[in-house]
Protein backbone atom coordinates (compact mmCIF):
# COMPACT_ATOMS: atom_id res chain seq x y z
CA UNK A 1 0.00 0.00 0.00
CA UNK A 2 1.53 3.39 -1.09
CA UNK A 3 1.94 6.07 1.71
CA UNK A 4 -0.57 9.13 1.41
CA UNK A 5 0.48 12.74 -0.52
CA UNK A 6 -1.64 15.52 0.33
CA UNK A 7 -1.07 18.37 -2.34
CA UNK A 8 -2.51 21.95 -1.43
CA UNK A 9 -2.66 24.21 -4.51
CA UNK A 10 -3.12 28.00 -5.55
CA UNK A 11 -4.79 28.86 -8.95
CA UNK A 12 -2.97 32.24 -9.74
CA UNK A 13 0.85 32.10 -10.14
CA UNK A 14 0.56 28.28 -10.44
CA UNK A 15 -1.85 27.37 -12.94
CA UNK A 16 -0.86 30.30 -14.82
CA UNK A 17 1.18 33.24 -14.78
CA UNK A 18 0.79 37.06 -14.35
CA UNK A 19 0.62 37.57 -18.19
CA UNK A 20 -2.85 35.17 -17.99
CA UNK A 21 -3.86 37.92 -15.31
CA UNK A 22 -5.59 40.01 -17.58
CA UNK A 23 -8.11 37.36 -19.33
CA UNK A 24 -11.52 36.84 -18.36
CA UNK A 25 -13.19 33.46 -17.39
CA UNK A 26 -10.05 32.24 -15.02
CA UNK A 27 -7.83 31.43 -17.52
CA UNK A 28 -5.22 28.40 -16.93
CA UNK A 29 -1.85 28.37 -19.01
CA UNK A 30 -1.19 24.99 -20.63
CA UNK A 31 2.08 25.29 -20.20
CA UNK A 32 1.42 25.80 -16.23
CA UNK A 33 -0.94 22.71 -16.16
CA UNK A 34 0.93 20.35 -17.75
CA UNK A 35 4.10 20.78 -15.58
CA UNK A 36 2.03 20.16 -12.57
CA UNK A 37 0.02 17.75 -14.50
CA UNK A 38 3.34 16.11 -14.57
CA UNK A 39 4.25 16.73 -11.21
CA UNK A 40 1.63 15.35 -9.57
CA UNK A 41 1.56 12.41 -12.00
CA UNK A 42 4.56 11.78 -10.86
CA UNK A 43 3.73 11.19 -7.15
CA UNK A 44 0.72 9.38 -8.23
CA UNK A 45 3.16 6.88 -9.09
CA UNK A 46 4.56 6.49 -5.61
CA UNK A 47 1.81 7.66 -3.14
CA UNK A 48 -1.66 7.68 -3.25
CA UNK A 49 -2.04 11.36 -4.04
CA UNK A 50 -4.68 13.78 -3.11
CA UNK A 51 -5.69 17.34 -4.80
CA UNK A 52 -7.00 19.73 -2.51
CA UNK A 53 -7.40 23.50 -3.68
CA UNK A 54 -6.66 26.45 -1.30
CA UNK A 55 -6.95 29.12 -4.09
CA UNK A 56 -9.00 31.83 -3.53
CA UNK A 57 -10.90 30.46 -6.54
CA UNK A 58 -12.36 27.40 -4.09
CA UNK A 59 -15.00 29.64 -3.48
CA UNK A 60 -17.32 27.96 -6.80
CA UNK A 61 -16.06 24.64 -5.86
CA UNK A 62 -18.73 22.89 -4.25
CA UNK A 63 -19.30 19.07 -4.36
CA UNK A 64 -22.82 19.15 -2.86
CA UNK A 65 -24.73 22.24 -5.31
CA UNK A 66 -21.97 21.82 -8.04
CA UNK A 67 -19.25 24.01 -9.29
CA UNK A 68 -19.35 27.28 -10.75
CA UNK A 69 -19.33 27.61 -14.09
CA UNK A 70 -15.58 29.12 -13.99
CA UNK A 71 -14.24 26.49 -11.42
CA UNK A 72 -16.21 23.44 -13.67
CA UNK A 73 -13.86 24.95 -16.49
CA UNK A 74 -10.94 24.60 -14.23
CA UNK A 75 -11.64 21.06 -13.11
CA UNK A 76 -12.35 19.92 -16.82
CA UNK A 77 -9.15 21.12 -18.07
CA UNK A 78 -7.53 19.32 -14.86
CA UNK A 79 -9.41 15.88 -15.48
CA UNK A 80 -8.19 15.99 -19.39
CA UNK A 81 -4.05 15.56 -17.77
CA UNK A 82 -5.72 12.93 -15.51
CA UNK A 83 -6.08 14.94 -12.25
CA UNK A 84 -9.21 15.70 -9.96
CA UNK A 85 -9.64 17.87 -7.50
CA UNK A 86 -11.17 15.80 -4.45
CA UNK A 87 -11.96 19.04 -2.00
CA UNK A 88 -11.51 22.21 -0.67
CA UNK A 89 -9.79 24.19 2.29
CA UNK A 90 -11.60 26.15 3.86
CA UNK A 91 -12.12 29.61 3.95
CA UNK A 92 -11.63 32.22 7.21
CA UNK A 93 -12.00 35.90 7.02
CA UNK A 94 -9.49 36.45 9.96
CA UNK A 95 -6.86 34.00 8.96
CA UNK A 96 -4.13 33.49 6.25
CA UNK A 97 -3.86 30.25 3.65
CA UNK A 98 -1.67 28.74 6.26
CA UNK A 99 -3.79 29.06 9.09
CA UNK A 100 -6.62 27.43 6.69
CA UNK A 101 -4.25 24.25 5.54
CA UNK A 102 -3.12 24.08 8.65
CA UNK A 103 -6.91 23.52 9.70
CA UNK A 104 -7.80 21.24 6.73
CA UNK A 105 -4.62 18.90 7.84
CA UNK A 106 -6.08 18.50 11.73
CA UNK A 107 -10.03 18.42 11.08
CA UNK A 108 -9.23 15.89 8.36
CA UNK A 109 -6.74 13.79 10.86
CA UNK A 110 -3.93 14.37 8.13
CA UNK A 111 -1.30 15.10 10.71
CA UNK A 112 0.72 11.35 9.81
CA UNK A 113 0.91 11.77 6.18
CA UNK A 114 3.07 14.10 3.63
CA UNK A 115 1.45 17.39 2.70
CA UNK A 116 2.79 19.90 -0.15
CA UNK A 117 1.47 23.28 -0.40
CA UNK A 118 2.21 24.86 -3.81
CA UNK A 119 1.28 28.73 -3.99
CA UNK A 120 2.66 31.76 -5.63
CA UNK A 121 2.56 34.16 -2.33
CA UNK A 122 4.82 33.38 0.51
CA UNK A 123 3.42 36.33 3.13
CA UNK A 124 0.00 33.90 2.61
CA UNK A 125 2.27 31.38 4.93
CA UNK A 126 2.76 33.58 7.50
CA UNK A 127 1.74 31.23 10.82
CA UNK A 128 3.89 28.20 11.29
CA UNK A 129 3.26 25.07 9.03
CA UNK A 130 2.05 22.05 10.42
CA UNK A 131 5.43 19.58 11.25
CA UNK A 132 3.75 17.24 8.22
CA UNK A 133 3.68 20.61 5.62
CA UNK A 134 5.95 21.82 3.15
CA UNK A 135 5.48 24.84 1.28
CA UNK A 136 6.79 25.41 -2.47
CA UNK A 137 6.70 28.72 -4.20
CA UNK A 138 6.65 29.14 -7.64
CA UNK A 139 7.46 32.60 -9.40
CA UNK A 140 3.72 33.74 -10.44
CA UNK A 141 5.38 35.44 -13.28
CA UNK A 142 6.11 32.16 -15.10
CA UNK A 143 3.48 30.19 -12.71
CA UNK A 144 4.28 26.69 -12.56
CA UNK A 145 7.90 25.64 -14.46
CA UNK A 146 9.54 22.97 -16.27
CA UNK A 147 11.99 23.96 -13.66
CA UNK A 148 9.41 23.57 -10.69
CA UNK A 149 8.86 20.13 -12.13
CA UNK A 150 12.49 19.24 -12.14
CA UNK A 151 13.07 20.48 -8.45
CA UNK A 152 10.07 18.62 -7.17
CA UNK A 153 10.58 15.40 -8.79
CA UNK A 154 14.02 15.54 -8.72
CA UNK A 155 15.15 16.14 -12.07
CA UNK A 156 17.53 18.34 -11.62
CA UNK A 157 21.23 17.57 -10.80
CA UNK A 158 21.44 19.10 -7.47
CA UNK A 159 18.30 16.97 -6.57
CA UNK A 160 19.42 15.34 -3.36
CA UNK A 161 21.61 18.15 -1.83
CA UNK A 162 18.49 20.91 -2.51
CA UNK A 163 15.79 18.37 -1.68
CA UNK A 164 17.46 17.97 2.13
CA UNK A 165 17.80 21.06 2.29
CA UNK A 166 14.13 22.04 1.38
CA UNK A 167 12.49 19.36 3.72
CA UNK A 168 15.21 19.81 6.15
CA UNK A 169 15.37 15.42 6.53
CA UNK A 170 11.60 15.23 5.43
CA UNK A 171 11.76 13.65 2.32
CA UNK A 172 9.14 12.19 -0.67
Amino acid sequence: MKDKLYIFFDIDGVLNCMSNWDEENFPINLDCLKNFSDTANFFKTKYETHLIMSSSWRDGFNLEEGHSKDVQNILDKLKNFNLEVEDKTPFFMEKNRADEINFYIESHGLENFKCLAIDDTKYLFSSPLKKNLRLYITDANFGFSKKDFQFLTGEDLNFFDRLKRFFKGYTF
